[in-house]
């Protein structure tokens, strides 16, 4: 747990990729030429991430790391839907989707075999109210990920993680119990009664030395949720309680 310290030994390598891309890296002395033989033998290409793609939505634009063709848009005055074609999606990701958002709802995405298969059901469907029923029903549907107000992977930008189906910043981490996407009940900063349903965006952890003696190391979590809420483990308030689907769906029917 926790972000891994710089080693106290290291030394600095290069190599050519299978390519002939020449690398400049750094390691342990140690694994100088473990890392050497990998990037001659097993790696094509190094790329560093960064933001090349802009789609339109109407006024404005969403930005991407990835070649994106938006092939298809449809707005209106609560949302918009769209069909999107990524020509590099990583690790065999679907590269055909269809993408909606709406104020109410936040965002969703269903992937397709094939392009046609998705021009298909948009073209059918795409002005429907309730898609996710009948993109579901159609040919070439392979499944649908709701994502609210996280960023769906196809939209992440410059260094930011792929955790899953969303983007999230650099420097968050996986955790156990405060997941990515979860819903929790988090009390109002001012203290007072009143909880809000937040979505998990990620959580830090964090070492640092007791300001009190023995003065040893300790690690904590910050957790830090769509509205803006931030929660410190060190802190003594009121702990995020989480919600299940159900009992998040019967508190949105109260």
């Amino acid at each position: 747990m926790g972000n891994n310290p710089i080693p106290s030994k290291q030394t600095y390598g290069e190599a050519k990729t299978v390519s002939g891309q020449v690398i400049k890296f750094t390691c342990h002395p140690d694994e100088i030429e473990k890392i050497r033989k990998l990037l001659e033998t097993s790696v094509y290409e190094v790329f560093m991430p960064t933001t090349s793609s802009v789609v339109k939505h109407g006024s404005h634009g969403e930005y991407s790391r990835y070649e994106i063709q938006q092939l298809k848009y449809l707005a209106g005055q609560n949302g918009f839907i769209e069909i999107l074609k990524i020509d590099n999606p990583p690790e065999e990701r679907c590269g055909f989707i269809i993408n909606e958002y709406t104020t109410r709802w936040g965002g969703v995405f269903s992937e397709w075999k094939s392009l046609e298969d998705a021009k298909k059901a948009f073209s059918k469907f795409g002005g429907e109210l309730n898609t996710e029923k009948y993109f579901s029903e159609s040919p070439g549907f392979k499944r649908l990920v709701s994502y609210g107000p996280l960023t769906p992977w196809f939209y992440a930008i410059g260094d930011e993680l792929l955790v899953g189906d969303f983007a999230v910043a650099n420097g968050f981490e996986d955790d156990t119990f405060y997941r990515l996407g979860k819903k929790f009940l988090v009390k109002e900063e001012s203290g007072a009664s009143k909880v809000k349903i937040c979505l998990c965006l990620g959580t830090r952890f964090v070492r640092r030395e007791c300001d009190d003696p023995p003065y040893h190391e300790v690690a904590y979590r910050i957790v830090y949720f769509h509205d803006g809420t931030v929660w410190d483990e060190r802190n003594f308030g009121s702990t995020p309680q989480p919600l299940s689907e159900e009992e998040y769906l019967k508190m949105l029917k109260s």
